[in-house]
């Protein structure tokens, strides 16, 4: 949820979280992962930690998957955000200058 970015951070903090995405960000886009008793492994945005150690993940495919805590083999917080690194690369000067004005522009 971006819808008001531009009220709560600067340019200069838009910039360092494109550029430096794993250096600052705040709790609620703390980065978890579930690794599964048959060996796979999601990663999202922890959604709830339910009773008898279920996990409730907004996954990086976009979906919200649940699974009980019987499923569960290890789960815990992942030390890098969900957003990639090097995601000013793959941009122009340009683009990456609308970038910025655009979500600070979120007011």
């Amino acid at each position: 949820e971006l819808s008001n970015l531009g009220q709560s951070v600067t340019r200069e903090q838009i910039i360092a979280s494109i550029v430096m995405p794993s250096a600052q960000f705040a709790p609620q886009y703390q980065a978890w992962f579930v690794e599964l008793k048959d060996g796979e492994v999601f990663q999202g945005l922890q959604l709830d930690h339910k009773a008898n150690g279920g996990i409730e993940l907004y996954t990086t495919e976009g979906m919200i998957r649940s699974w009980k805590g019987s499923e569960i083999a290890d789960y815990g917080v992942l030390p890098r955000s969900l957003m990639p690194d090097g995601l000013e690369t793959t941009m122009s000067i340009g683009e990456f200058r609308d970038l910025v004005a655009f979500l600070e522009s979120l007011k």
